[in-house]
């Protein structure tokens, strides 16, 4: 396989269902132009997207965010700072 970006959003979807999203990146060239974009309602927003690579950097980029979120709230649950002694 041969990719270089999928027609729509369904089709990426079900790829990375069925192959996981490591196969689809490491067929996929980073400097790809993405398509499928039209189904999101900011057209500003969809015009900085130029490539896989800005894709990929904006998704580790909300994982960290959130994960940090998410360390925040088992501080204040738990009462432990830090991830030691675990």
């Amino acid at each position: 396989m041969n990719l270089t970006g999928p027609d729509d959003v369904e089709e990426l979807t079900e790829m990375i269902g069925n192959e996981g999203s490591g196969e689809v990146l490491a067929v996929t060239p980073l400097s790809a132009a993405p398509r499928g974009l039209g189904f999101h309602p900011d057209l500003e927003y969809t015009r900085q997207i130029t490539n896989v690579r800005w894709i990929v950097l904006h998704v580790i980029e909300e994982t960290a965010a959130h994960s940090g979120h998410l360390e925040i709230v088992r501080e204040l649950l738990d009462g432990k700072i830090g991830l030691g002694g675990r």
